[in-house]
């Protein structure tokens, strides 16, 4: 027995993906400072994404696994969408944290 296993659960392969997936999701975080607030929303409905799969041990791995993918593919592509037309990261690196 592991001396972490009381606060991660059970050292089997769903429990350590699904901490593996929250703390990606956590990692998003710090990021909303430079990519925006949708980075945060992410960061937080992975987290919760993840929790979720933690708390119900009956729920399949697939769909937290699936609901983890979708949630990456869809605030990923309403990143793409909503930025400035005509306007990609090599010019906003270029012009610095200003935007000039």
């Amino acid at each position: 027995m592991s001396s972490l296993e009381p606060m991660l659960g059970s050292p089997d392969v769903r429990t350590y993906w699904l901490w593996a997936l929250g703390i990606v999701g956590l990692h998003f975080i710090p990021m909303a400072i430079a990519f925006g607030p949708i980075v945060l929303a992410l960061g937080v409905a992975c987290m919760a994404n993840a929790a979720v799969g933690l708390a119900a041990s009956s729920m399949p791995f697939l769909l937290i696994g699936t609901a983890d993918g979708l949630l990456k593919v869809l605030l990923g592509g309403w990143m793409l969408l909503s930025r400035e037309p005509g306007r990609s990261a090599v010019h906003s690196l270029r012009e610095g944290p200003g935007g000039k």
